[in-house]
């Protein structure tokens, strides 16, 4: 019996990931032979161990970041603690019998008329080899600057057009928006596939609350059955395994949000046989079969 992969084996990697970074770039990498089109269910398992490994990442950062601030808030109630200079012994100080001593002296008091003079510095060498004052350095300072994303840019134009029905009905409009999504890289494509995920439900009303929640397909449509079928073709949604996954069970329900398939088809009619037909040939294969066997022992005879 085979052993069941961790969801760090599927995605390629011997230990859990370390950042969202190793889990990206070992998605993309099994993604390059691991295709919805060619195998549907590994692709399935390869897109839950991804968001899995994503969401243990985003558990530990949020307890770390907990811990952290716990600590600071014991460390800001911690008392502070000073030695007790009466305990020690090593030295005896006599106690004060004299009431008329001199008032303590002050800072004033303490500090020296003149100034000192400063100490003569020595002339530099004439060697070759005297190092002289450390020079500053002129070389400029180049901040790092990371790369933008154009995701934000693409949800920003994604939000646009969902909030106008003259856009979302408008076929071109999708074409452009993902031909921009085309030219991103795959760590950033992914992070778009999933908010588009996102809005697409939130944009049919995906909700436990909502009276329809049960009986999607009674909704009233809004995007364009020529559109619904494009993008779940173009996400490769329809390629998605529904059976017993979260994000499986989110595409089954928008599948029926948008009615891209149909349901409660009326089953095809089987038509009535004749059951006396049937007997009768059966009773004529069994003569004959009889009529044989009573040929072979007569022919044996």
């Amino acid at each position: 019996m085979s052993r069941r992969l961790a969801y760090y084996e599927v995605l390629g990697l011997d230990a859990p990931p370390a950042d969202r970074k190793a889990v990206k770039r070992a998605y993309s990498k099994k993604l390059k032979i691991t295709r919805p089109e060619d195998d549907p269910d590994g692709f399935m398992r390869l897109r839950d161990a991804h968001d899995l490994a994503l969401n243990i990442l985003a558990r530990e950062a949020d307890d770390a970041a907990w811990d952290a601030q716990q600590i600071s808030v014991e460390t800001a109630y911690t008392p502070d603690i000073t030695p007790d200079i009466s305990t020690d012994t090593s030295t005896e100080i006599a106690p004060d019998t004299d009431t008329n001593t001199d008032p303590a002296l002050t800072y004033v008091d303490m500090t020296p008329e003149t100034a000192a003079e400063p100490e003569p510095v020595e002339p530099a060498s004439n060697t070759t080899y005297a190092i002289g004052a450390t020079p500053n350095l002129n070389a400029p300072s180049i901040p790092y600057t990371p790369p933008i994303s154009e995701v934000p840019k693409l949800v920003e134009g994604l939000d646009k057009m969902l909030a106008d029905p003259t856009q979302y009905n408008d076929r071109e409009n999708w074409n452009v928006l993902f031909r921009k999504a085309r030219k991103l890289d795959i760590d950033d494509y992914v992070d778009f596939e999933q908010i588009l995920l996102e809005k697409i439900l939130h944009f049919h009303d995906y909700s436990y609350d909502h009276p329809l929640y049960e009986t999607p397909e009674k909704m009233m449509r809004k995007l364009s059955p020529s559109i619904s079928a494009s993008l779940f073709k173009t996400m490769s949604w329809d390629q998605v395994n529904k059976r017993g996954d979260y994000r499986g069970q989110q595409i089954e329900w928008l599948e029926r949000r948008m009615s891209t398939r149909k349901r409660h088809h009326d089953p095809v009619p089987i038509p009535e046989t004749d059951s006396d037909g049937n007997k009768k040939v059966w009773a004529f294969l069994f003569g004959a079969f009889v009529l044989v066997k009573v040929i072979q022992l007569l022919a044996n005879l």
